[in-house]
């Protein structure tokens, strides 16, 4: 299981890297008859903001794990509960700015 969860934070974070700086990214349709979207410029940058937001939240989950038994703090409650809101905001502004 370490395994996946490691795998899965490096993609984010890796991938919110090559999102960036605004290079275009085609997210196909499977299944539909529908065009595939295109995220490019503004939405590809959201998606790499929200791609690195999500590593972040793995990173501090883990670091709070590495602790052992110790309650999570209020501050870390509500930096993790910042962080959550800002990557999902990022991701829904970069679905609302693609073109189909």
């Amino acid at each position: 299981m370490r395994l996946f969860y490691a795998t899965c934070l490096l993609l984010c974070f890796f991938g919110g890297l090559w999102l960036l700086p605004g290079t275009p990214f085609s997210w196909p349709a499977r299944n539909h008859a529908l065009p595939p979207i295109l995220f490019h410029g503004l939405s590809s940058t959201l998606l790499g903001l929200a791609l690195l937001g999500m590593a972040a939240m793995g990173f501090m989950a883990i670091r709070q794990a590495a602790r052992g038994h110790a309650r999570a703090t209020r501050q870390w409650q509500l930096c993790y509960l910042g962080t959550l809101a800002a990557s999902l905001t990022c991701l829904c502004a970069a679905v609302l700015l693609v073109t189909p």
